[in-house]
């Protein structure tokens, strides 16, 4: 994999996890308590080639 593949890989699944869960944060700590709730397959769980498992670990770790 060259690494324009490799950024557009992760710019979709890190960045984009990022920026999905500072709003989410923002507005549950604005609104006084919350829980931010992921929906995955097994693939949430276990290491693919493209890591749908990046949500539900970026998640857990910032949550």
């Amino acid at each position: 994999m060259d690494d324009t593949v490799y950024d557009t890989v992760m710019d979709t699944n890190v960045r984009g996890l990022w920026n999905y869960l500072r709003h989410e944060i923002a507005a549950t700590l604005e609104s006084g308590g919350g829980a931010v709730v992921n929906t995955a397959s097994v693939g949430g769980l276990v290491a693919i080639p493209q890591p749908p498992h990046t949500w539900l670990l970026g998640t857990r770790s910032w949550g």
